[in-house]
Order: structure tokens, then sequence, then C-alpha cells
């Protein structure tokens, strides 16, 4: 089959290797234009354009509904597939390959439809979660249903881990799923029974709030790792806290406590153990690391 992919996350890179791999022509790789990034604000592309930069596939960067709407007619797909694209496609486009358009979603729909349902599951407190692929439609991931696989939530997942052991889970997927639209299969009506929303992760929401328990505190971290990374302050500065395991510890809220090379804050409950941790515009570093060189009194907080 002739395929389009529409992503902006190289979420798809496995799914886009299997296709390849099982004989499918990728014909074409829909994704976000370029944006503004670093010190100098210079246009950068995403992570899966640039991986794509120097190959074979060709990549489409569409602006508005009418350049994706001209990118698809010229590429002509049988099929197209979106996984992470972050945008909605408007009947019309959805309209113009002939089997339709696919989506890859990272959860077991109804369940945690929208953009962040990894982040959510982990922060829910969920021990299970998996992959859906459906027909996309008009709605926020109503499509009607040809596959769906569940897959278990480890207790130390981030959201970059179990997102990355789905996207691999999903490729092969997505391939059966093709032979199924191939040979005529129909995909079944979504039930609204157990629906539930995943709307996008802001920064605000990433702040920790030290006076929670140490369970909320672990997920959150865990959650928005790597992106957007949960976050809290010291002294006017923001750290982003990448790693960290619940302590036996018993500690105020956001007391930072220095125990030989360990750092533990106190939470509402208890006390989080920082493992890792990156201060405003400087690198990634262990906590044992930044110990060395932070000026700590007694009172030390962060908040």
């Amino acid at each position: 089959m002739k395929i389009a992919i529409a992503s902006s996350s190289i979420l798809a890179i496995p799914t886009i290797s299997a296709l390849e791999k099982a004989g499918h022509s990728i014909v074409g790789l829909i994704t976000n234009p370029d944006k503004a990034s670093g010190r100098g604000r210079a246009l950068a592309p995403n992570e899966l354009a640039g991986t794509f930069a120097e190959g074979s596939v060709p990549i489409y960067k569409p602006a508005s509904h009418l350049e994706l709407q001209e990118v698809v007619n010229k590429l002509a797909p049988d099929i197209a597939i979106t996984i992470a694209y972050g945008r909605l496609i408007r009947p019309e486009v959805l309209a113009l390959p002939k089997h339709g358009w696919l989506n890859l979603h990272f959860s077991l729909l109804p369940a945690y439809r929208g953009a962040a349902p990894v982040q959510r599951a982990i922060l829910d407190g969920a021990t299970e979660t998996g992959i859906t692929i459906f027909r996309l439609d008009p709605g926020m991931d109503t499509g009607d249903i040809f596959l769906s696989k569940s897959y278990p939530i480890a207790a130390t997942d981030t959201s970059g881990e179990l997102l990355s052991r789905l996207a691999d889970e999903g490729a092969q997927a997505v391939a059966e799923t093709l032979s199924l639209v191939q040979s005529g299969a129909v995909p079944k009506p979504q039930s609204e029974v157990g629906a539930s929303v995943a709307p996008k992760i802001s920064v605000e929401e990433a702040r920790i709030d030290w006076s929670s328990g140490c369970a909320r505190v672990d997920r959150l971290i865990r959650a928005m790792t790597p992106r957007p990374g949960a976050w809290t302050t010291l002294n006017g500065l923001r750290y982003v806290i990448s790693k960290g395991a619940i302590s036996e510890e018993r500690l105020r809220s956001g007391l930072i406590f220095k125990s030989g090379d360990r750092l533990l804050v106190g939470t509402g409950d208890g006390a989080i153990e920082i493992i890792s941790l990156q201060p405003s515009g400087k690198r990634l570093m262990s906590a044992a690391e930044w110990l060395r060189g932070a000026r700590l009194d007694c009172d030390s907080s962060f908040v």
C-alpha cells in the first residue's frame, strides 16, 4: 500500500520501519512546520523531521488546513496514518485517501482520549494502558476501532519509557491493522462506557506541590519525564526533577535534607529521594553531584 505518515514525534519511527520492512511504500512524511528554538531562536525541525532530513522519504510541513489538503492530494496515498501528529484533520482531508486515515493512540480507548494519554495514566496511578488503532473521524479520538492491545504500567515507569515501549508494540499492530483493512474488515464503534479525556500537559501543571503525598509527587515526576519536566524552585531558581524515589523518611513539606550523598525532600506524608535534577541553565546531574556545590542551610526548601 502507498502510505502517508502524519506525525511530529519520534514515536512514529518504529511504525515507519515496520511498514517499510513489510513492503509498504511510505510516500510522504507529514509533520509540523519548523519552530524557533534555542537562545538564537533560529528555526529548527522537530526530532522526527530531523531524523529523516537526509532520508529517502519526502517531508512535508503544511502550516494550514489548506496546505495539508494540497499535500495529501499530491501524495494520493491509499491510506494515511497519524501518530502523535498534534493537529485535528478536517473531514474533507479525511475523505481523500482510498482507505481513509488510521490513528495509533497510546491508550485503551475510550479511556484517555486526547494529547497526553500516557502522562495522564501515570498521574492517575493506573497499572494498565495499551494501544488502540482506529479509523480517524472528526472527533477527538472517537473513531471506530480496528485493534487494541493492553500493556502493564510498571511502578517505576516514566512517560518516556512507557511511550517508547508502546511505540515499538504499536508498530506491529499497525502492520496487522493494514492487513485487516486490505481484507475488508469493518472496525467496531467505540463505546462511551469508561470514556475519559487526557488533555495536553501545561508547564504549570508540572510544578511539584510538595504538600501532596509521596505517591502523588512520585507519579508527577515520572509522568512529566522527559517532557515538560516536573519542576520546583529554590531561591528563585527553577529545578527540573528527572528522577526520584519514595523514601521512608518523614520531613516537612519541601524541606531539603542532606544525608551523606543523598538528597531528600519532604512531602505531605513523608519524603522523596531525588536521584537526578537539572538546575535552570545547567546540565542534568546526579543529586550527589549537585549537593557538592549547593549552599544549603537548615531551612532550605523547595517551593
